[in-house]
């Protein structure tokens, strides 16, 4: 139970303006969603080169839904893109329907595209182009 409230009876009917007698408490129970607010995360990301082949090398962390530096440097993270594919896979809504509820709820400014890009590139092996 993370709140209580107690609810006295109104000092005089609310019909008759008679007076009242309690006969007893009765119970009731509510179940609300929490409270969410966006976490934007930045992510320094080291990049460097390998001293023997040349090739292009850089850091990732755990947290990062894509490998993409520049300007596709803007993710979502992993909760949005679980409740993306949901409402899209599951409850079969066009990206297009889901980007209101972003919009509304979470204040997330994306496209359709944008979801769409990032769906598919959350079923991509990471370090796979």
């Amino acid at each position: 139970m993370d709140e209580r409230y107690d609810v006295p009876l109104p000092a005089r009917c609310p019909d008759c303006a008679g007076s009242i007698r309690r006969t007893g408490i009765a119970t009731q129970y509510q179940e609300e969603l929490p409270v969410t607010r966006v976490v934007v995360r930045r992510f320094d990301i080291h990049v460097g080169r390998c001293n023997r082949c040349r090739r292009r090398v850089q850091g990732r962390h755990p947290l990062q839904t894509s490998d993409a530096l520049g300007a596709a440097a803007a993710q979502l993270g992993a909760h949005v893109l679980a409740l993306v594919v949901v409402l899209n896979k599951q409850l079969c809504l066009s990206f297009g329907k889901i980007v209101t509820p972003l919009q509304q709820q979470y204040s997330l400014t994306v496209t359709r595209s944008g979801l769409l890009h990032a769906v598919v590139e959350c079923f991509n092996p990471v370090g796979v182009e």
